[in-house]
């Protein structure tokens, strides 16, 4: 019995991935095996098919950071057959076979179960981008941020963690400086509930350690020369999360 999969191998230098018929045995160990409904693609999947970047660290590997679908065996304790679950992180798409496949087999301590309120599409739509916005997010109120505090910029503001960031951080009632490249969807930022939008460039050369203080707190997906100057420019005891 075979399922479909996105298979990656490596030849040389040269990264490739062929749609296959894998065999269920062939999955790596786990207590756990879950009909996979959905997954994302994300930046980090885009480096890890593209070679870009070593994310895989051994071929062959079915690649994908994160996948929800439902329980089809388990020995878990917790963890039944029929239970929505999803998964991010954990070495999927790096040394364990991931989501890009109908079929997935890992440890139930990866495994978070998908509350009713949500499908396992939703939780996909929100997916390894949304957990790492919320992450941020959390991440500034536990540095004990709150909306009185300023402004709070984020970078990579149209990417899928600056997004959901913005919206988050909005509804919340902070108020959100939102970083791009892309000026002319701005209106876009707006409507997530960013107030005010900067140019990334203003940001993304090298600047001085030490810079004029413009906001409370901030939510970095760039690094480098862009982390840099948010950090020079970020209130005494503001809190960063990058």
């Amino acid at each position: 019995m075979t399922f479909k999969a996105l298979l990656a191998s490596k030849t040389g230098d040269t990264i490739s991935s062929t749609l296959v018929g894998f065999k269920e045995e062939d999955l790596m160990p786990g207590d756990v095996t879950v009909a996979v409904e959905y997954s994302t693609v994300n930046y980090k999947d885009a480096m890890a098919l593209s070679g870009r970047s070593p994310v895989i660290r051994q071929f062959p590997l079915i690649p994908g950071i994160d996948f929800a679908g439902v329980v089809e065996a388990s020995t878990y304790p917790g963890i039944a057959a029929g239970d929505r679950v999803l998964a991010n992180g954990w070495g999927l798409s790096q040394t364990h076979h991931g989501g890009f496949a109908q079929k997935a087999r890992v440890s139930g301590d990866w495994l978070v179960k998908v509350p009713e309120v949500f499908s396992t599409r939703d939780a996909m739509a929100i997916g390894t981008a949304g957990y790492t916005a919320m992450l941020s997010v959390l991440a500034l109120e536990h540095g004990g941020l709150t909306p009185e505090h300023g402004d709070i910029l984020v970078t990579g503001a149209n990417g899928g963690a600056g997004s959901v960031a913005i919206a988050l951080l909005s509804s919340l009632g902070y108020r959100v400086i939102a970083s791009t490249g892309r000026l002319e969807e701005s209106e876009y930022l707006r409507a997530l509930g960013a107030a005010d939008i900067i140019d990334r460039h203003t940001l993304s050369e090298a600047g001085a350690p030490i810079a004029k203080e413009r906001w409370a707190g901030a939510i970095d997906s760039v690094g480098s020369h862009t982390l840099a100057n948010v950090l020079a420019q970020t209130r005494y005891r503001g809190v960063v999360a990058a």
